[in-house]
């Protein structure tokens, strides 16, 4: 007996949480940004960052509140002192929007934002401080030719009927 009640409080708790994420699945993207804002400003960076790097790369996202998410995302990873993980986050921008010239720009500006250093360990670069050695490696030429590459791609992209103040922002 307690076998089967066993077995039946487990599919009720299956069929509860797939219930659960598929209502969290829908939530429009204006209410995952204002709980992304929220745990940013509150200093929850580790919980803020999951639901930026969900707006970041939802393909339904774009205009101004999609550079706006790019540039708290980043602001995350800073905070967190999470920097190897930002080259990864702007790929999967980058893929996630591959029409999206604001994508392109806003990757572009972050990249050169960004801390230009690492350490090289085990053959792989990873960006920022950290502790337990490595060899120190600037990444200044290698950003900057990565930003070049995406600002090309941003302008390839840009629509001429872009409003004078998202065209002359271009070039900041």
């Amino acid at each position: 007996m307690t076998r089967y009640m066993t077995s039946g409080l487990i599919l009720i708790g299956l069929v509860s949480t797939g219930f659960l994420v598929s209502m969290a699945a829908e939530r429009p993207l204006s209410d995952i940004r204002k709980d992304a804002e929220k745990l940013y400003k509150d200093g929850q960076y580790k919980e803020a960052l999951v639901l930026f790097k969900e707006l970041t790369t939802d393909a339904e996202n774009s205009g101004d509140e999609l550079t706006e998410d790019i540039r708290l995302a980043v602001g995350c990873l800073s905070q967190l002192q999470k920097l190897t993980e930002l080259d990864a986050l702007l790929e999967d921008v980058i893929e996630s929007h591959p029409d999206d010239w604001r994508a392109f720009w806003a990757s572009a500006q972050q990249m050169m934002q960004t801390t230009h250093y690492g350490y090289i360990v085990g053959g792989e670069y990873l960006r920022g401080n950290r502790r337990g050695g490595g060899q120190y490696a600037s990444s200044m030429e290698r950003d900057r030719v990565q930003a070049l590459k995406w600002m090309f791609d941003a302008h390839r992209l840009k629509a001429d009927n872009v409003d004078e103040p998202q065209s002359s922002n271009f070039y900041k």
